[in-house]
């Protein structure tokens, strides 16, 4: 929020320096994101006065003026249409830097005459938006002095949220009180007096749904006015913080927003069709507001309307039609107070962000409703003349005050902080932010303003107390250590690092990706909960919680692809979302492949990555985690976004461990995305039991010194058949004895029948009390036979 110091001056008597006041603003916890008392930006301007002003002998759009500097009279030809005699002014010398061109002025001649300097104007300054005439002092302003003692000093300062009380520069003014700074000057708050009855009157029509949407509206009509130019003071204080001055009653609208954080709004009475309605829009009702743009209303929006129809968004946007003009000689000046919620709510399905918009979102003091309209009033006769009606009110200030008595033990001050404080210097702090006090016991009862909704709890007030005690003179204490760290790291923890770890050693670089996504996107990996859909999304193409962290991991790989990287491996792990309560959130952690896992080499042969590839992902980050891969199997059946037929599901009995394959062509080529895709998903939350790691339950490892003993298989089995269910029968004949089996083989040919296929296996059986015979090895061979017969009905090729 922008401020300049004559304003804030208007609220706060104060005798001290800018920095001062910068310097208490930043303690105060208020963010200062500038602050420009123009000694640095406008070294070498001066102020000057106008002492003669003759038409260009050359030029008729230029004057020849001469100008006193007080230590002596320059020649300057100026084109502005504002220059005459007597004008104190703002000269740039030569060797000055003109901060909007950042050019260094020097001497020229304009149309055969020498111009030994420059009257400025605000935009040349950068000091405003005024580009049509030239700056015009002060007529105290000192000639030959620097021009930045005639300057407004500005500061722009950064306010937090929650203090809604503080978005207007009386709100700025009211804590720097507190905070020891000045003394807050009262509203002049005394009701005008009243000439006739006000020939417009006001009514709501809402249905019982919206009975909140406008608590209180104040109005009247003032007659006879005329609506000119702003005086300077008001121009200078909008153009310095970059609103453009349009006209008085305009111009005084903007000022209370700011001012008092108090949006106003004046219709052009005679405009006016019968008496005002404040009422919901009809569906679909079109109205065409200030900015000249049209708009489509909804239902739930509130706008104040005419017998002719709508002619005010409430709280966002006034109507063209009935906007004042220079010709406007009577007006009805709205004050309200409308239910935020819902001004927000209209401002962002309509795309309409201004300061009134603001104002309402934030929250504004009720109080101020009709004070407002009668401080502008005020104004409003003071500058444009003519006389005010009878206001005419309808609701009542709302109960909105939530604000209930806190209690407060001093000694939280010391206990929280840090800060030795005396009581006494407490309650008199408590008692500049407006809080009443009560004493009970060895407590105290603390009512905040009503202002200040912020004060919730007891530990606000601490906050509050300390606050206006100084930051800065918090004492610097170090938090005691223990002589050894000892990092409190949980079991899913350990576990999430060795994945990481693992991943990283074969070569999957880690990202991470947005926690939202497209619902374009989405809808490629499954369907959509609606409750993902983000309300105020900060992108439209991030408008839902991701219901898979794959998806944006494709879009990764197609980013890399069009920068020429297509040779891509990462993973990410992180929350996957599918729905809006605490157990619909999944951690998972998804991988994916594309180009070549076997790039151009002379010693192997250049392969595309495959689903194996990420099977193996899987698989050895299961191992990674502390977790065994004995009794998982891999089922032919994965989600939609997966190849049908090339993908699978492992499963640890009827637990989905993993997902993984092909991403599918449809996805790619919707995607544009011209490389093979692999991916996985690997669930954290049901990966395998860890085993037990600790020294006590290890046992040696016992290396059997007899001979291995290797044999081949080849089965003729349905294509239907897996390789992991034949290898599975396999080694369920002897788990002591079959230490390792192999898928070496995979054979496909009519002469073993089209609906066929061989896989040849390799069984490693490995004695530990024994050199096998050859008969119990053959044996062995028959019961394996038998096994993968009686599972898979796969018979021995022959």
């Amino acid at each position: 929020m922008k401020f300049t110091i004559s304003w804030l001056k208007r609220h706060l008597d104060i005798n001290v320096d800018v920095e001062d006041i910068v310097k208490r603003l930043t303690m105060l916890g208020f963010e200062v994101e500038s602050f420009d008392d123009f000694l640095t930006s406008l070294d070498g301007f001066v102020i000057g006065q106008v002492i003669e002003v003759i038409p260009h002998p050359n030029a008729d759009s230029l004057q020849l003026c001469r100008v006193s500097i007080g230590s002596e009279t320059l020649q300057i030809v100026c084109g502005a249409t504002n220059v005459k005699i007597g004008l104190k002014v703002a000269v740039a010398l030569p060797g000055s830097k003109i901060p909007a061109t950042s050019k260094v002025l020097k001497k020229s001649n304009v149309r055969g005459i020498e111009s030994q300097a420059m009257m400025c104007s605000d935009r040349e300054l950068l000091i405003g938006e005024n580009n049509f005439g030239i700056i015009e002092l002060p007529s105290n302003a000192a000639v030959g002095e620097r021009l930045s003692k005639a300057l407004d000093p500005m500061i722009d300062v950064n306010i937090t949220p929650n203090r809604t009380d503080c978005f207007c520069v009386r709100g700025i003014a009211r804590d720097l009180e507190a905070a020891g700074i000045g003394k807050l000057r009262p509203l002049l708050l005394e009701p005008l007096k009243n000439t006739f009855a006000s020939p417009i009157n006001v009514s709501f029509d809402f249905p019982n749904t919206m009975n909140n949407a406008c608590y209180l509206f104040a109005g009247r009509v003032i007659r006879g006015l005329h609506n000119g130019e702003s005086p300077t003071w008001l121009k200078d204080l909008l153009n310095a913080v970059g609103l453009h001055s349009i006209s008085a009653l305009v111009d005084i609208t903007n000022y209370f927003t700011l001012d008092l954080a108090r949006p106003l709004h004046v219709f052009d009475a005679s405009k006016l069709s019968g008496n005002i309605i404040v009422r919901s829009a009809r569906s679909g009702e079109i109205f065409v507001a200030l900015n000249g743009k049209e708009y489509e209303l909804e239902y739930e929006m509130t706008v104040i309307a005419d017998d002719i129809g709508p002619q005010s968004l409430a709280g966002v946007i006034g109507g063209d039609f009935t906007k004042v003009s220079s010709d406007t000689t009577d007006v009805f000046l709205e004050s309200a107070y409308f239910d935020k919620f819902r001004t927000a709510d209209t401002g962002k399905k309509l795309k309409i962000d201004n300061d009134t918009c603001r104002c309402f979102e934030r929250g504004i003091d009720p109080n101020l409703v009709i004070d407002g309209m009668e401080l502008a009033t005020r104004m409003i006769i003071e500058l444009c003349g003519g006389e005010a009606s009878e206001p005419i009110i309808v609701g009542a200030v709302p109960s909105i005050n939530n604000n209930k008595e806190i209690k407060f033990y001093p000694y939280l001050v010391e206990q929280l902080c840090g800060v030795t404080i005396s009581e006494n210097i407490m309650l008199q702090k408590l008692e500049a932010l407006g809080c009443t006090i009560r004493k009970v016991k060895n407590f105290y009862l603390v009512m905040p303003p009503y202002w200040r909704t912020d004060l919730k709890i007891e530990q606000d007030l601490v906050e509050e107390i300390t606050r206006l005690h100084g930051y800065e003179n918090i004492p610097t204490v170090a938090l005691p250590r223990p002589e050894t760290l000892s990092p409190i790291v949980t079991t899913l923890q350990r576990r999430i690092s060795w994945i990481r770890r693992n991943l990283a050693a074969r070569g999957l670089v880690e990202t991470v990706t947005w926690s939202f996504m497209s619902s374009d996107l989405a809808s490629m990996f499954g369907e959509i909960n609606p409750s993902l859909k983000l309300i105020n999304p900060i992108s439209s193409n991030l408008d839902l919680m991701r219901p898979s962290v794959l998806a944006n991991l494709v879009i990764a790989v197609g980013h890399n692809a069009e920068h020429g990287l297509k040779n891509v491996a990462l993973f990410e792990l992180g929350p996957e979302f599918h729905g809006d309560r605490e157990e619909d959130q999944k951690l998972v952690v998804s991988g994916i492949r594309s180009g070549h896992a076997v790039v151009r080499h002379w010693a192997e042969t250049v392969r595309s990555v495959d689903i194996f590839d990420v099977k193996a992902d899987i698989f050895d980050s299961i191992v990674a985690s502390g977790g065994s891969i004995e009794g998982l199997h891999v089922i032919i059946d994965a989600p939609c976004w997966y190849h049908p037929g090339r993908s699978g599901t492992i499963k640890l009995g009827s637990n989905i461990i993993a997902v993984f394959g092909e991403i599918h062509p449809r996805i790619l080529d919707s995607l544009d995305i011209k490389e093979l895709v692999v991916g996985f998903e690997l669930y954290i939350d049901a990966l395998p039991s860890l085993r037990t790691r600790t020294n006590k339950n290890r046992t040696l490892l016992k290396i059997s010194p007899l001979q291995a003993i290797e044999r081949d298989f080849a089965f003729v089995v349905d294509n239907s058949v897996s390789a992991d269910a034949v290898i599975r029968a396999a080694k369920s004949v002897d788990k002591a004895l079959i230490s390792d089996i192999i898928l070496f083989d995979l054979y496909k040919d009519s002469s073993i029948g089209n609906d066929k296929k061989s896989l040849g296996i390799q069984v490693t059986i490995q004695p530990t009390k024994k050199t096998l015979t050859e008969i119990e090895i053959e044996e062995i061979a028959t019961r394996i036979n038998n096994a993968v017969n009686k599972a898979t009905g796969g018979m021995l090729r022959k």
